[in-house]
C-alpha cells in the first residue's frame, strides 16, 4: 500500500509469540472513547453533499457497512486496547509500517525485535526501547527511522511526565485526547507529530493505536474511499481526513469503525 500493508491489518493485531512480559504496574487511566473525535457536524459536510456523487457514494457505503459492519466495529474496538503495556512495540510498528508490506516486511521485523528483546529479558515498553536503542539495530531501517522511534518514543514519555500519567497506557491515552483534531496539522503536535518520518497518516494511527476514534488515510484507504465515488486526489491525507469524517458522519458510524471496514474492504 503505498504499501501501508503494514498497518497490522491482514495479520493484525499482531501479537508477540506466547510469552509472560515482566512490566511495570499499569494502573493508569486508560480512556475509553465512545464518540468520535470529529465535531458534531463534520468538516465539510454541508459542500460535499453537494458534489456530483456523493449520495451515490453514501447508499454505497451505507451497503458495505450493513455487510461487514459488525467485523469492523470488533477490529475498531481491538486497536484501542491490542497495544496495552506493549508501548514500545507499537511506536516499532507505527514508524516501520510507513510504505512496507506488513506482512511480508514488517511482522518479520518484529519478531526479530521480539526475539532480542525477550533474550535479555526486556520488556516491550516505552521506556525499554528507549533504553535500549540498539535492540533495533539491524533491522533493516531507513536512514532517518532510528531516529523517529526514538524521538516519538521520548515525546510520549515526556507527554507522561508532563501531564501527570501514572504509566504509559495513561500517557499514550491523555495523547490521543489532547491531539484530537491535529491530523490536519500533525507538526504542530510537538510530541509525535513534529518528529521527522511522522507524516499525517502515521500520526492518524499513532493515535488510533492509543485509543483515538480515527482513521488512518494512507494511501489504501483513500483508494478504497474512491471505490464508493467521492473525489480525493491520490496522496492527499488531510482531503481524506475530511472526506472520512463527513461519510462516518453521513453512515452514524465511526472514524475507527471506517478505518476497519475500509482496509479489508477487497
Amino acid at each position: 500500500m503505498a504499501e501501508r500493508g503494514s498497518r497490522i491489518r491482514r495479520a493484525r493485531w499482531y501479537e508477540l509469540p506466547t510469552v509472560t512480559y515482566r512490566r511495570t504496574v499499569l494502573t493508569g487511566t486508560i480512556v475509553t472513547m465512545n464518540a468520535p473525535d470529529s465535531p458534531v457536524h463534520a468538516l465539510g459536510l454541508e459542500a460535499l453533499r453537494g458534489t456530483p456523487g456523493w449520495s451515490t457514494a453514501i447508499e454505497r457505503l451505507r451497503a458495505a457497512w450493513a455487510d461487514g459492519g459488525a467485523v469492523a466495529g470488533d477490529r475498531a474496538r481491538a486497536a484501542r486496547t491490542h497495544f496495552i503495556g506493549k508501548r514500545g512495540l507499537m511506536v516499532l510498528d507505527v514508524v516501520l509500517s510507513n510504505q512496507r508490506r506488513y506482512d511480508r516486511r514488517v511482522v518479520p521485523m518484529l519478531d526479530r525485535w521480539a526475539a532480542r528483546m525477550r533474550q535479555v529479558d526486556g520488556t516491550p515498553t516505552l521506556a525499554w526501547l528507549r533504553d535500549n536503542p540498539g535492540s533495533y539495530d539491524g533491522l533493516g531501517l531507513r536512514r532517518h527511522e532510528p531516529r523517529t522511534i526514538a524521538e516519538v518514543t521520548s515525546g510520549l514519555l515526556r507527554y507522561g511526565a508532563t501531564h501527570g500519567a501514572v504509566d504509559e497506557d495513561g500517557a499514550c491515552a491523555g495523547w490521543a485526547v489532547g491531539t484530537a483534531g491535529l491530523e490536519l496539522a500533525p507538526k504542530i503536535d510537538p510530541y509525535v507529530g513534529s518528529v521527522h518520518g511522522i507524516g499525517p497518516a502515521l500520526f492518524a494511527y499513532c493515535r488510533l493505536l492509543c485509543g483515538a476514534d480515527t482513521i488512518k488515510p494512507d494511501v489504501r484507504v483513500l483508494k478504497q474511499m474512491r471505490t464508493f465515488g467521492v473525489q480525493i486526489p491520490p496522496a492527499d491525507a488531510a482531503a481524506g481526513f475530511v472526506v472520512a469524517g463527513a461519510m462516518a458522519q453521513e453512515v452514524g458510524v465511526s472514524l475507527a469503525e471506517l478505518d476497519q471496514l475500509l482496509w479489508y474492504r477487497e
